[in-house]
C-alpha cells in the first residue's frame, strides 16, 4: 500500500467524492480502514514521520474530494429551480458542437454562464435551438431565450433525454432563442 502514495491519494480523493454522493457510512469506514492500515504498516517499520505525513495527506485528499463533489452538486442545485420554472435567461458560451436536425439546429455551448433577472450562474454546457446554422465552432455566442428542461422517459424503456444529456455533461437547453451577439476571431 505504501509503495504507491499517489495511487493512495487518488483512491482517497475518489472515496471523498463517493462519500459525498452516496452518504454511505461504508465509504467512510473504508477510508478510515485504509488510513489505519497505512499508518500501522509504516509505524511497524519504524517510520513515524512518514506515517503521520501520509495519513494527513490521505485525509486531506479525502476532504478535498468531498469538497469538490459538494461544490459541483451545489452549483447544479442553485439553478435547478430556474430550469423547472422555464425562466427567461441570457446565456453566453463557446460554440463546441453543431448538430443539424430536420427542422432546427442544435448548438452546443461549453464554458457557459447564464443570467436570470437578478442572478448569474455558471454551468457545464447547454444546448441552444436555432433555425439556421451560420456560426462557426469556436466563436462565443450570446443569446436570450427560455430555459427548458430535458424530457424524462414516460415509460420504462423509452428514451430518457435528461439522462442522455447528463452523460454528455449538458445541463439544459434554451429555446425561443434571440441571438444578441457573436464574438471571437475571424
Amino acid at each position: 500500500m505504501n509503495k504507491r502514495p499517489v495511487c493512495m491519494m487518488t483512491v482517497s480523493f475518489a472515496l471523498g467524492i463517493s462519500f459525498f454522493l452516496w452518504k454511505e457510512k461504508i465509504v467512510l469506514c473504508l477510508a478510515v480502514i485504509l488510513i489505519l492500515e497505512m499508518t500501522a504498516e509504516l509505524l511497524f517499520k519504524g517510520r513515524r514521520k512518514l506515517a503521520v505525513m501520509r495519513s494527513v495527506c490521505f485525509l486531506a485528499a479525502f476532504l478535498l474530494g468531498n469538497i469538490v463533489a459538494c461544490q459541483d452538486g451545489n452549483r447544479n442545485a442553485c439553478y435547478k429551480d430556474c430550469i423547472e420554472e422555464q425562466r427567461q435567461v441570457t446565456c453566453q458560451g463557446e460554440i463546441n458542437q453543431i448538430e443539424q436536425k430536420t427542422n432546427q439546429t442544435l448548438i452546443f455551448l461549453k464554458g457557459c454562464i447564464f443570467q436570470t433577472t437578478s442572478t448569474t450562474y455558471s454551468c457545464n454546457s447547454i444546448i441552444i435551438c436555432v433555425d439556421s446554422n451560420e456560426y462557426p465552432i469556436g466563436k462565443t455566442l450570446v443569446v436570450k431565450g427560455t430555459l427548458t428542461p430535458f424530457a424524462e422517459a414516460g415509460n420504462e424503456g423509452n428514451f430518457d433525454e435528461r439522462a442522455y444529456y447528463q452523460t454528455l455533461n449538458v445541463d439544459f437547453k434554451v429555446k425561443d432563442v434571440t441571438i444578441l451577439g457573436v464574438y471571437g476571431k475571424e
